[in-house]
């Protein structure tokens, strides 16, 4: 097997990551808590208006896990207290 220059195994590698079509990228952060809220008498008969109350709620953070005529679930992401 020939061998290869540092300039050529660095062209090499930039291949390889510019060909992979997805990367995981694990960054150490802050224990993140998973935190659930109850908006009450918001009226989230549908889905969307959910997903937007949770989405406006918890700075673009929340998502919705259940609604229904008097209530809408969010659960969202905290570094601190729920």
């Amino acid at each position: 097997m020939p061998r290869l220059s540092p300039f050529s195994y660095f062209l090499l590698m930039l291949l390889v990551l510019a060909s992979v079509d997805e990367m995981m990228v694990l960054v150490p952060q802050a224990e993140a808590k998973l935190c659930t809220v109850v908006i009450l008498h918001v009226n989230c008969r549908r889905e969307e208006i959910c997903k937007k109350k949770c989405l406006e709620s918890y700075n673009g953070t929340g998502s919705c896990e259940r609604w229904d005529f008097l209530q809408c679930v969010c659960r969202y992401h905290s570094s601190g207290r729920c």
